[in-house]
């Protein structure tokens, strides 16, 4: 999985945010430069939200790309269209996006009610439960990361957004070259797409962010517009607490803190009551993306009164297929038996370490420092508060 975070040095302040607030430590500061850890990221977007000076950000395509294609379709996901209070604004947004440029405009609210249904006749078929829900890019990476064990409990469907570019790619079969676009509603679904980040397994061409294309769909949102048909049950997944899985246990978690709380408990075996996992890691779900205008709070109420004037039911799905595709294993070279001693001496290194986690060595902890000097990538001078203490292992060197 790429990082779909750029950094430019010219606006960086060296203030340490980013480094404190990323969730896997995949943030270091080397020669007063930001470097990020691709295999360690999850798209998570914190780092950008605390970075004032914009030196961290994640940017999709542009809309100048719509010429490479014999036909166009705009793909909505409902979280979008909480920034309106009535199915007649949530039509005026639909037509101005399609005003943009596009040949067509297609809203997921239909299928993101199918999958719905899909995962609630999985859940109640599984032996073992809870299972987890697979919609939210950044929980799937980090529980890739550091929940290993609750993989086998993650259910087996792709993204909404991949199934819908399927519906369309099998619509628009051999009628040209058919040009989808993603417009996100947040950072880490910038990587779905081939564009800009390079995911040559989608469905979805370019991935948008929505805050870019503000200003000019703003512009175009007064126009009067067409009738617009939503699915209740795929306006209710876009926010947690709206009841969407009726009948079934569920635990409905939303932001850093508590989608890290439940998997670890959910690692111990402690959230067995439960069928159902639902996680996400924007606060506020889906209508909380980093990318949307407006503020979470207001969306709810949207989303409420969206909820009552929707009516159109789930699209069916039985001719796709619903899985996502097998991500390669995590290049892992080091046997179990170096693994320990690796192990070891990390936590050797650590009892020499300050413990301030202060960020002073570019790491976000002691523990990520340790490792490092472990690895023989840092030496003990470059612990700040210690400095050169550390005797005859101070030029970083492993002595195992």
């Amino acid at each position: 999985m790429k990082s779909v975070i750029s950094y430019t040095l010219s606006h960086c302040v060296k203030c340490l945010k980013c480094l404190r607030i990323c969730p896997t430590e995949a943030i270091t500061i080397v020669h007063e430069r930001v470097q990020i850890d691709s295999h360690k990221c999850i798209n998570c977007g914190h780092c950008i939200e605390v970075c004032n000076t914009q030196g961290l950000q994640g940017k999709g395509s542009t809309l100048i790309d719509i010429n490479n294609y014999d036909k166009t379709v705009a793909l909505l996901p409902s979280a979008l269209l909480s920034c309106c209070g009535s199915l007649k604004e949530a039509a005026r947004l639909v037509e101005a996006i399609g005003q943009t440029g596009f040949d067509e405009v297609v809203q997921m609210s239909e299928v993101e009610g199918a999958l719905l249904e899909r995962t609630a006749k999985i859940v109640r078929a599984a032996q073992d439960r809870p299972l987890i829900s697979s919609f939210c890019p950044v929980v799937n990476r980090l529980i890739r990361l550091k929940f290993p064990m609750l993989l086998e409990r993650v259910v087996d469907l792709d993204y909404p957004a991949e199934i819908a570019a399927r519906r369309i790619r099998q619509q628009y079969g051999g009628k040209g070259r058919i040009g989808i676009f993603y417009f996100c509603e947040c950072v880490s679904k910038l990587q779905l797409a081939r564009y800009p980040y390079g995911n040559e397994g989608s469905e979805i061409d370019h991935a948008v962010s929505i805050s870019d294309q503000f200003p000019l769909i703003n512009r175009l949102r007064q126009n009067d517009a067409r009738t617009l048909s939503l699915c209740a049950k795929g306006l209710a997944a876009a926010a947690p607490h709206t009841g969407a899985l009726e009948g079934l246990q569920v635990l409905e978690a939303d932001g850093r803190d508590q989608v890290m709380q439940v998997l670890e408990l959910a690692e111990f075996g402690l959230l067995n009551r439960f069928d159902y996992l639902s996680l996400s890691f924007c606060t506020n779900g889906c209508i909380g993306g980093q990318l949307l205008w407006g503020n979470p709070f207001e969306a709810r109420l949207n989303l409420n009164q969206l909820l009552q004037q929707a009516h159109s039911q789930p699209c069916t799905l039985n001719d796709l297929n619903l899985s996502r595709p097998a991500e390669p294993p995590d290049e892992d070279l080091l046997t179990m038996r170096e693994k320990l001693r690796l192990f070891a001496r990390i936590n050797e290194v650590m009892e020499k370490l300050p413990h301030y986690d202060c960020g002073a060595c570019g790491f976000a902890s002691c523990r990520n420092m340790a490792e490092n000097i472990a690895l023989g990538k840092r030496k003990w001078s470059d612990c700040r508060i210690i400095g050169g203490t550390g005797g005859k292992e101070d030029d970083g060197q492993r002595t195992d």
